[in-house]
């Protein structure tokens, strides 16, 4: 059960995003739920967190959500994965001092 004055919050939250040019501003508000779901937080001061986020940034549909949480896990695989991000790798063309060594 939602109490009452998170629920007015959400509301409010659906009012924001439908006069900011949302197209469907309650499914964007849901979303910000099935994110605060999925983080395994349970309090509107995160909710509030993640869609003052998404109003700032432009996001106004769930596609862009999509699109933007999909950029989001591409950008952190890339630093897990140490990827340089766009930069041409080295290519070594020299040679070692040790190439010519033998045992």
């Amino acid at each position: 059960m939602i109490p009452k004055g998170d629920a007015d919050s959400i509301l409010a939250w659906c009012d924001e995003f439908s006069t900011s040019g949302s197209e469907d501003p309650d499914a964007v508000v849901i979303e910000g739920l099935k994110c605060c779901l999925d983080a395994d937080v349970r309090n509107v001061k995160y909710l509030r967190a993640v869609l003052t986020d998404w109003r700032e940034s432009g996001v106004l549909s769930v596609d862009q959500v999509k699109a933007r949480e999909a950029k989001h896990i591409n950008r952190k695989n890339r630093k897990r994965n140490k990827d340089p991000g766009g930069k041409p790798q080295s290519v070594k063309t020299e040679s070692s001092k040790y190439d010519k060594f033998y045992l």
